[in-house]
Parts: structure tokens; C-alpha cells; sequence
């Protein structure tokens, strides 16, 4: 079902194109290491998975150019852009510019995290929290980008601000648990 629409910034569609997410793969997976049971983590292809772990299991990474918290809140969700369904759907199809091929992923547990502050804080999803929400699906008016990447995946906030995880890089360079509120 799709909901009303809401304006945000971000990068431009264009701009996302030509940038490099390296850097933000290699925060998150030290992110993964120190802060979950995943030991060894692995970078996926450009256009695939960003790390994977295991034969089943990765996460996806994402760099967001604006205040993530507060219009998150004020928004009255969490967003995943849906470009990134098939990782939560089950689906054993998914769709495509060239129509519809083999989910490689239909059976795999995928977290997620998204960057965010000049790369201070991230938010962190388990795959069975995004499952959950994964057809609950708002359009946004998001300027510079195609309609296509314009729905996004929206996890309810007061529902599960307790469940995804906040964490804030300190002057150390380590990842500490913060409290969403």
C-alpha cells in the first residue's frame, strides 16, 4: 500500500551515481566486527550486496545526506529506499530495467545500516525487523531522482525505535549504543 507523500534532501540522483560508498563499507564493517557476532566480512560486488558473511548472510550499506533522526521522527518512520526490497522480500523474483530474474537473496538474513552526521552515527536494522515492515511501502517527493527511486520501505518510529539501534562514533573511533528517542 502506498502512503502520502513528504518532501526530503539528499544527494541527487545523478550525484549518487558517481559515488563511492568504500569508505562507508569499511565504517560498517568495523562496525559489524566489534559489534555483533559476525566474523568474517567480506565486500560484495559495486552493484550487489555491500558485505557479506557467510554463505547467507550480508548487510547493506547507505550514506545519508541529511539529518537521519529528526526526519525520521518527524516523518514518522524509518526509511529504506524499496530499490532494496529484494533483500527482505522472500520474493524468488525480483524486478528490474530489464524485466524480472532470480532473487539470489529470497532466503538470505540481510541487516542494514545507514551513515549519516558526516559519518558519526548510524542506524542499525536486523533483517527480521525490516522483513516485517518490507511491503509498507510511502512514495516521496524527492527531487533529482527518478520515480522509480522515489518509494521507500518505511519501519513505523514509535513502533520500532527500540529495535533498531543507534549507535554514535566517539572521539576513540569506537561505535557506542545510543537511545533513540
Amino acid at each position: 500500500m502506498i502512503k502520502k507523500e513528504i518532501k526530503v534532501g539528499s544527494f541527487k540522483q545523478s550525484e549518487a551515481k558517481d559515488y563511492s560508498d568504500i569508505l562507508d563499507r569499511e565504517l560498517a564493517r568495523e562496525f559489524l566486527y566489534t559489534n555483533t557476532d559476525k566474523t568474517e566480512i567480506k565486500f560484495g560486488d559495486t552493484y550487489q550486496l555491500d558485505l557479506i558473511s557467510g554463505t547467507t548472510t550480508g548487510c547493506d550499506v547507505e550514506f545519508l545526506t541529511f539529518n537521519a533522526l529528526n526526519s525520521f521522527r518527524y516523518g514518522g518512520g524509518f526509511r529504506i529506499p524499496n530499490r532494496k526490497e529484494h533483500y527482505w522480500s522472500g520474493s524468488n523474483l525480483r524486478e528490474g530495467k530489464n524485466g524480472k530474474w532470480r532473487n539470489d537473496y529470497q532466503f538470505w538474513s540481510v541487516d542494514y545500516i545507514q551513515l549519516f552526521d558526516d559519518r558519526t552515527k548510524l542506524l542499525f536494522y536486523k533483517s527480521d525487523i525490516i522483513k516485517q515492515y518490507v511491503k509498507n511501502v510511502i512514495h516521496i517527493n524527492t527531487p533529482g531522482w527518478d520515480e522509480k527511486n522515489k518509494y521507500f520501505i518505511k519501519l513505523p518510529y514509535n513502533e520500532c525505535k527500540d529495535i533498531v539501534k543507534l549507535y554514535i562514533r566517539n572521539e576513540y573511533g569506537k561505535w557506542e549504543k545510543a537511545e533513540i528517542n
